[in-house]
């Protein structure tokens, strides 16, 4: 190989490393990585499985709620940098803990995921998963209303599913009681592996995307 073919590659690469494109994770506790330590939350572990057109940008805040989310979407939209980039949007998870009604949350998905998808972002949706740590009776119930309604309408507001809540590994009620996917600790997190888990699906999702 000559040094102008070397030289050619790199300047490939540079321009790769230039346009990288943006994938954005908002969501609550489980996107920030409770339940294992940083390096091991769904988006680390999502970078590292990505290639070098994407960075990872980790949204996730503990106790975030969908009620809250267009409130303080501002937060999220001077962090967004590029309108070509990606978002993947995981909550509801605490409003529905909170015992709101499905109705109300699902509106809350709908009006957030549009407005940035109104701004030339795309979006990949996500169900929820189970918990049983101090749970509200309905929980259950609501989770898989919920789910449903994101699972059959999930076109009109994003480009992407990834469907968590239909998983056999870690989306089953039950399943949260499973030491090899789940924190033991509460029975509502993930651990590493789960986090891992997470992070292939996504990544899956994203690479679909044009």
């Amino acid at each position: 190989m000559n040094q102008r073919y070397w030289k050619e590659q790199e300047e490939e690469l540079k321009k790769i490393l230039e346009l990288k494109r943006e994938v954005y994770c908002i969501g609550d506790c489980l996107t920030l990585g409770v339940g294992t330590n940083e390096k091991l939350s769904y988006p680390t572990q999502l970078q590292n499985i990505l290639d070098e057109r994407y960075e990872v940008i980790n949204l996730g805040r503990t106790m975030l709620k969908m009620e809250n989310l267009l409130e303080f979407s501002s937060l999220f939209e001077d962090k967004i940098k590029s309108n070509n980039g990606i978002v993947c949007v995981w909550a509801g998870t605490n409003d529905l803990y909170g015992e709101q009604p499905v109705q109300n949350v699902a509106n809350w998905y709908i009006e957030f995921c549009s407005n940035l998808k109104e701004n030339g972002l795309k979006i990949i949706s996500m169900t929820i998963l189970p918990r049983s740590n101090i749970t509200p009776p309905h929980f259950e119930e609501y989770r898989l209303m919920f789910n449903e309604f994101v699972r059959e309408n999930y076109l009109e507001f994003s480009d992407k599913i990834v469907d968590f809540g239909s998983s056999d590994l870690i989306g089953k009620y039950g399943q949260e009681f499973d030491s090899l996917w789940y924190d033991q600790s509460n029975n509502a997190h993930l651990n590493d592996l789960g986090y891992h888990y997470v992070a292939r699906l996504v990544a899956n999702a994203v690479y679909d995307i044009k």
